[in-house]
């Protein structure tokens, strides 16, 4: 029977973390741990998250907030599930969520990753692009492209459902201490032999201004904008290492980085504009040499 770990990094998530917690207990399928870990929050999150006393949630805090990069390589060394997959600390996830991707597993085999649906609540459309449309499984360089030509959003982690041994024997590492560490996810994806997709909703993703991505004024956004680039320049070097990347396949990644990079070009002025320029042409320059 496949074990599942679901992890929960958390931050200042006191009116949403119950409802986390309670949508991953309530799970249909029985044979998982959850891992909390409560990332130096300053309001209430931790006590809320001690009053949870199951035997199968292990609970991790850090004292001082360390960002969600760091917080998921902590939490994933802790893993000890077949499968592991992640939920933010003010998402949840719907009640069939593991027993369709134990069925999954079931039907197609262990396969490296599963990629399933999301709706996106918060506002008043639910975006197309965070669902998919077939029940199959790909070879991850078809499934990559698949995503690319149907415009579905491949980026953030809590889409997916990861095979432990596939992760740790590639000895994925997020850039310790750097948001925006679903850019790395570009690279995990193209080391998949294959990926599995469901059309099932299993996530739900919370989009409000008081969110992670959303906080376009608040004092760490010199911080942010040095993480995308960091990362755009990590997981570029992190592509140009697989050898298995033919080349038209490695400039679709690298136009991948480019859409990120140019979906945030409002967050830079003056010289962070600079380096956010030169760090394109970086990328376009690449693309021509490989």
């Amino acid at each position: 029977m496949i074990k599942f770990s679901i992890l929960v990094c958390a931050y200042n998530s006191e009116t949403t973390i119950e409802r986390c917690i309670d949508s991953i207990l309530s799970q249909s399928y029985k044979n998982f741990e959850l891992i909390i870990l409560d990332d130096g929050s300053t309001d209430s999150t931790w006590e809320l998250i001690n009053r949870y006393k199951q035997n199968n949630i292990l609970k991790l805090r850090q004292h001082k907030n360390q960002g969600i990069a760091f917080s998921r390589n902590r939490i994933i060394s802790l893993v000890t599930g077949d499968y592991f997959l992640f939920c933010d600390g003010d998402d949840y996830h719907n009640i069939d969520t593991l027993k369709n991707l134990a069925e999954n597993i079931e039907e197609c085999g262990q396969n490296d990753i599963i990629r399933f649906s999301a709706i996106v609540r918060g506002q008043t459309q639910n975006p197309s692009n965070y669902q998919i449309d077939i029940n199959s499984v790909m070879e991850s360089k078809k499934a990559i492209l698949y995503f690319i030509e149907n415009k579905i959003n491949f980026g953030p982690l809590w889409l997916y459902c990861y095979s432990t041994d596939f992760y740790k024997k590639n000895k994925f590492k997020f850039l310790n201490k750097h948001n925006h560490e679903d850019l790395f996810n570009n690279y995990i994806l193209t080391k998949a032999k294959n990926i599995s997709c469901i059309k099932y909703p299993a996530y739900n993703y919370i989009k409000t201004p008081s969110g992670i991505s959303a906080k376009k004024c608040s004092k760490t956004e010199k911080r942010r904008r040095k993480d995308i680039i960091k990362n755009s320049i990590y997981t570029l070097n992190k592509l140009k290492s697989n050898k298995s990347l033919d080349k038209l396949f490695y400039h679709e990644m690298c136009l991948r980085i480019i859409y990120f990079l140019e979906s945030h070009k409002f967050y830079f002025c003056g010289k962070e504009l600079e380096k956010y320029t030169k760090q394109t042409n970086i990328i376009k320059k690449s693309m021509k040499q490989i």
